[in-house]
């Protein structure tokens, strides 16, 4: 899967549903080319009103240099 992300916003990358199952790694990479970027990667549950209830952090404030990339295993 393949989604590209600008602006600085969250962005759901796969939700219930979508079908995507046995994921076992996560590649970021930042593709700009003048600036750093800051990354959160987490998962969050959601109340009945759909506002995120609480949420935990794989990744939190990690800096991706230009050019650079981060991977999850």
């Amino acid at each position: 899967m393949y989604k590209s992300v600008s602006g600085s916003t969250d962005v759901a990358l796969f939700s219930p549903g979508d079908g995507v199952a046995g994921v076992t790694s996560l590649h970021i990479a930042n593709t700009h080319e003048a600036n750093d970027v800051i990354v959160d990667v987490y998962i969050s549950t959601t109340s009945s009103a759909g506002v995120a209830a609480s949420a935990f952090y794989l990744m939190k404030g990690r800096r991706i240099e230009k050019g650079g990339y981060a991977v999850l295993e």
